[in-house]
Order: structure tokens, then sequence, then C-alpha cells
């Protein structure tokens, strides 16, 4: 749900990509993250993840993994993915969820998701750990369409922000842990790889924002994740 831009810092292995700083806190969390950063349009971006059903121990909020497209201040920004979140969900299951910020943070699977009568997906349904998924956040007419393994599920009407898009946008997949505390015991894990519609070409390097957490690249814009360790 919460992302930043972090600055990578090589390990002693040439495979290993080392965190940069620690948990960062704000908005009634404590957030650590791993994942690959790139440049994007209105063409958006698409994301392969394997599904995972991290434990959330003692302290965690919720465990996640999830595409996003938007702005690297969050004035614009959605997102979609799977989330392990016993508040939100009920029980310790991951569930696909969808979300959006307009200058701070909506809420999950509403606050103007407009989902498609009869589309196999929803916003908040159960998903299997260990398979994996594939799924699209793309501009299309007057909306940000949001799709899962190959279909349109819903959409954010361009209306929800009361300033247009940005051409200048950053297309981001990455884990996240959510916990009560900056040293939570909140599991997260799993494989991502991304890439991003039209001209545009680079990706940073695959990074993690806490000590705790790995980030092995696999390829561009690709890598294998864990922790805590």
């Amino acid at each position: 749900m919460k992302w930043i831009a972090a600055a990578v810092v090589l390990a002693a292995s040439a495979s290993v990509v080392a965190p940069a700083e620690a948990a960062a806190c704000e908005y009634g969390a404590c957030y650590s993250h791993v994942g690959v950063i790139s440049r994007a349009s209105e063409d958006g971006a698409v994301a392969r993840m394997t599904v995972g059903r991290p434990a959330l121990g003692q302290t965690g909020f919720h465990s996640l993994a999830e595409l996003s497209v938007g702005t690297s201040t969050k004035s614009h920004s959605v997102e979609v993915g799977w989330t392990v979140d016993r508040q939100l969900n009920g029980d310790d299951d991951p569930h696909l969820f969808v979300f959006r910020w307009t200058g701070g943070p909506a809420c999950y699977n509403a606050c103007g998701f407009s989902p498609i009568p009869g589309a196999t997906a929803r916003a908040g349904m159960t998903l299997t750990p260990g398979t994996e998924i594939r799924v699209r956040i793309s501009h299309i007419g007057s909306r940000w369409a949001i799709f899962f393994n190959g279909e349109e599920f819903g959409s954010y009407p361009d209306y929800l922000w009361s300033a247009p898009w940005p051409e200048r946008l950053i297309a981001h997949s990455f884990g996240e842990a959510a916990s009560s505390s900056p040293v939570g015991d909140v599991e997260m894990g799993g494989r991502i790889s991304m890439r991003t519609f039209g001209r545009l070409a680079w990706c940073q390097p695959a990074s993690s924002t806490d000590p705790r957490y790995f980030a092995v690249p696999t390829g561009r814009c690709a890598l294998r994740y864990g922790g805590p360790v």
C-alpha cells in the first residue's frame, strides 16, 4: 500500500542487493519494502508475482506483493496485488486487492473502484498460495483499468483525481511488510517480475529498505525476495 524509492547499495555478494535503511514508520505502521522500479507512462505496466501466505507474527498488520503505477509523491497512484491482512479480510489467507492514492491513501477494494459485473476476478477474493498471478495497470479511455490474469475486472475513473495525471510516472513492483514496530516479525517473500509498456526501457536494480529482508535479482526488473533473516 505504501512505497518509497530506495537507494541501492551493492553487497559483498554480486547477486544480493543490500538494504539502504530500516523500516519507515508513518500512517500508523512501520513499512519494509523489497522491489524494483521503472519509468512508466499511461501505457502502464504488467507484473508476474508468486502468491504467498506469509506469517504476520505478533506485530503484523499485513504482508503483500503489488504492482503500482503513479507518481513518486503519491499524488496519483493505482495499485493491485495480493495481501495477507487479518483486519481487512478476517483470515490469514492471501487475497486479491486494489488500492489508490490521491494525495494520500484511500482504502482497499472500494473508494471509487468500479468492478466489472460478471468478471471472473473480484477485489478481495481468496488466492491460492504458491500460484503465479499476472496483474496489469493501464490507462484506457477515461479510466485506469486493472487486469488479473489477462482479464479486466475493474477500474478507477479519472474524475477521482482533481488534477490530470502527469506525464512522468513510475511503475513499482514490490513486497511489503507492515507492522506495529520497526523491528516487527512479519514474514515477506516470493518472486516478482515486471515490465512497462511503450518506449520506456530502464529499470532500477532490485532494492530493499530494511536489513532484515533480502533481494536477489533474477533478471531485468525481476527478483526473488524474503525475510526476515
